[in-house]
């Protein structure tokens, strides 16, 4: 048995690489080619640290850890855990092996194999220590990759069959709480529609066996044939509904404004360079989803075939696309003849796609629509995305208004302020618009303004910041 110094490699103090802010600056780029993709700007601590929570979750309580010298058998001989994701890999005799949907992101799901019963379920905080993980511990968790932020070098995707020396090992990862993470390792892989990350987490006091095991259910991942076809169409094509996407790709023709703009699926070999949990954050952060109940997001061939505002035709490019729809207008005096909106078949109708393919680019559709008897659209724009940013205080309350000020991202422009609170205490957020894609902008200016709280003729003893980031938009 080597050691497992040897077995995990240490990065030394490489930084684990990571890559939302390059998310909203991403430069164009053509889709990679089928086992030779990368992650497209670096990949994610926040993501591991995610996953290291799952694992920690799954593993506890705890039973007594497994003392056979002479390990586990031939793995051609163990049971196969087979992922509702696809993928499958040997299951050791006596371990487990579980699903798991893991929150505050519910996006992000996969599956834990270890080598301790899972028995407890994960907190709605998601806070769990890192000093829960078990020293006899060893499991593997295998999930998308979530959505993150930072810097780094970015990892290769890998093609199973999986190596060991794949791993790109993480040593003394700090959670949350400041403990330290167990040792480990991660590596991305591609499977037939998506892109995946397993994580491996060791217990300081792990069996030889037990590590010997996890290594060759990592070798052991693969693909069965039904992972290779696209699932069944559930639909005609037409307008988007919730079965025009399953296992987040789309499986029927969408049509919006009589093929104006439509979405196809893509074929099984291109695979997303963007996590499903990035996009999600981004397209969903759009102002255009605003009181829209109901929508869908799912990856597949865009095609728009209308070109204003600076932007360009698209044709049957890879990208992520998320449709909205429903919602009333409020017309207490609409007139009598107006056209009827049943003579639009896409009214009311909204969708975002980040565009992965050769042509590039992030654009929001607004279907042709009637609104209190007036027709409009169809519109095409750069797509946005709402950020909250920091302000600050610019001078005392007076008539129950604070003057603030603010600097904007590049090519930001201001979207909303608003202020409540109960008693004396309020809370201020102030939002911007910025373009997905930022093109070239001035340098961002400060913005000074007056906000008006609204006391009630209440002193206010204290003003709090709301959130920042990326705020989402829709409301489903």
């Amino acid at each position: 048995m080597r050691d497992l110094k040897d077995l995990l490699e240490p990065l030394g103090d490489r930084p684990m690489p990571d890559r939302w802010d390059s998310i909203q600056r991403r430069p164009v780029q053509p889709l990679p080619e089928l086992h030779r993709s990368r992650v497209g700007a670096g990949f994610a601590a926040a993501a591991i640290a995610l996953l290291a929570i799952a694992v920690i979750v799954w593993l506890s309580p705890l039973r007594a850890p497994h003392e056979d010298p002479a390990g586990y058998g031939d793995p051609s001989m163990w049971q196969r855990y087979v992922s509702p994701q696809g993928w499958n890999a040997a299951l050791p005799p006596g371990w487990t092996g579980q699903w798991f949907s893991a929150p505050p992101l519910p996006s992000i799901s996969g599956s834990v194999i270890s080598n301790e019963p899972a028995t407890a379920g994960i907190p709605p905080s998601g806070d769990i220590a890192a000093s829960s993980f078990p020293s006899t511990g060893v499991a593997l968790v295998v999930a998308e990759p979530g959505p993150t932020k930072c810097c780094g070098e970015q990892p290769e995707v890998k093609v199973p069959p999986l190596s060991w020396s794949d791993l790109h090992v993480v040593q003394d990862t700090k959670a949350p709480d400041g403990t330290d993470v167990p040792q480990g390792g991660f590596v991305l892989f591609e499977g037939p529609r998506q892109i995946f990350q397993a994580n491996v987490r060791i217990g300081a006091d792990a069996s030889p066996a037990d590590v010997a095991a996890v290594r060759d259910v990592v070798e052991s991942i693969t693909f069965d044939d039904s992972s290779g076809q696209l699932p069944r169409p559930s639909g005609t094509p037409g307008l988007p509904t919730q079965d025009s996407v399953v296992d987040g790709r789309f499986v029927t023709d969408v049509v919006l404004d009589d093929g104006a703009f439509s979405v196809q699926p893509a074929p099984i070999d291109t695979v997303p360079v963007l996590s499903k949990a990035d996009a999600e954050r981004l397209l969903y952060a759009s102002p255009v989803f605003q009181g829209k109940p109901q929508g869908v997001l799912g990856f597949g061939l865009v095609t728009s075939r209308v070109s204003q505002h600076g932007v360009s035709t698209f044709e049957s490019d890879p990208a992520w696309i998320a449709f909205g729809w429903g919602g009333r207008y409020n017309c207490p005096a609409i007139t009598a003849g107006a056209p009827s909106p049943e003579t639009l078949p896409s009214s009311g109708y909204v969708a975002v796609a980040l565009i992965e393919g050769a042509g590039g680019g992030d654009i929001s559709y607004e279907a042709r629509s009637n609104s209190c008897g007036t027709v409009f659209g169809p519109t095409v724009r750069a797509a946005t995305h709402i950020e909250s940013v920091p302000w600050t205080q610019a001078g005392p309350i007076s008539g129950g208004s604070i003057p603030i000020s603010y600097t904007p991202p590049a090519c930001g422009v201001p979207f909303s302020t608003s202020a409540g609170g109960q008693g004396s205490v309020y809370t201020l957020t102030v939002e911007v618009e910025v373009p997905d894609a930022p093109g070239s902008c001035d340098s961002p200016a400060s913005v000074n303004d007056s906000v008006q709280l609204n006391p009630n003729g209440q002193p206010i003893t204290q003003i709090e910041h709301g959130p920042t980031g990326i705020q989402r938009q829709a409301p489903f």
